[in-house]
Formats: C-alpha cells, structure tokens, sequence
C-alpha cells in the first residue's frame, strides 16, 4: 500500500498580549508504505486475514509492515519578532519524523498495531533546536 498527502493551512492569527494579526500559512506533507507480509490484498479499510487466528492449526492471522516519513514547516512570519505570534525559543519552526510500525490482525474484527516514532526539530528551544522525541506506541483496535 502507498498513501501520500500535502496539505497548506492557511489561517489569520492574534497575539493575545499585542493584539498584532498575521496571516500564516503552515505545510505539511507525509509519505506512508505498507506491505502484508502474509499476502492479503490491503485496503483503505485494513486487511482482512485469509484464515483467523489459531495457533492449533498454525494460523496466525495476518501481519503487515508500515513505514512512514513526515514534515511539518511553520510560517516564518510566525516567528516575526515584531508580529510576536510564536517564540522562537518554545515553538519550533520545523519538525521531522519517521516511524516503523507492524500490525497484525488477529480476525477481521481486530487489529493490534506497534510503532516506533522518531521526531526531530529545528528550532523551538532556547540554545538552537528541541531536543529530538521518541515514542513507542501500542493500540489495539476492535471494529464489527
């Protein structure tokens, strides 16, 4: 599977203390892959596993492996030291991140999903850029 988007925000935004207004207009993009390790066809609305799981018989449902890579980008004029919308030293200007992730589906009712996510800044932290962020994530999901 393969699933990109882009998207431009555009907004008009007030600083609280100034009353100063700026129009802004924030990116982002992501670019998503999956592929079904166990061969079903997958879907916008997941995978559904050949055979369900059952370990007495050796099945196992079905598993799939993810990636994705995104950007988001800040208006400069966010940081405009005289519109006084975002602080340079709290807000960051950009971040990156990739994550890789497995999901198995146990029966066509369940998906279980792990992903790990890395995250770095430009920008956003007093001497130069926020300190990167990781995460590990784990969900479980029941749909009938």
């Amino acid at each position: 599977g393969f699933l990109g988007e882009y998207v431009m925000s555009y907004q008009m935004v007030q600083a609280t203390p100034t009353h100063t207004t700026a129009h802004l207009s924030n990116k982002a993009w992501q670019m998503a892959v999956s592929y079904v390790l166990t061969g079903e066809t997958p879907s916008y609305k997941g995978v559904k596993p050949v055979k369900s799981f059952e370990p007495s018989k050796g099945e196992w449902g079905a598993w799939e492996l993810a990636a994705r890579v995104s950007r988001f980008t800040a208006d400069d004029d966010a940081f405009d030291a005289d519109k006084n919308i975002a602080d340079p030293t709290k807000s960051a200007r950009e971040a990156r991140a990739w994550t890789g992730g497995l999901n198995w589906y146990p029966n066509v009712f369940m998906k279980n999903m792990i992903n790990y996510t890395y995250t770095s800044f430009s920008g956003g932290a007093v001497n130069g850029n926020r300190v990167p962020e990781r995460a590990l994530f784990l969900r479980t999901q029941i749909a009938f």
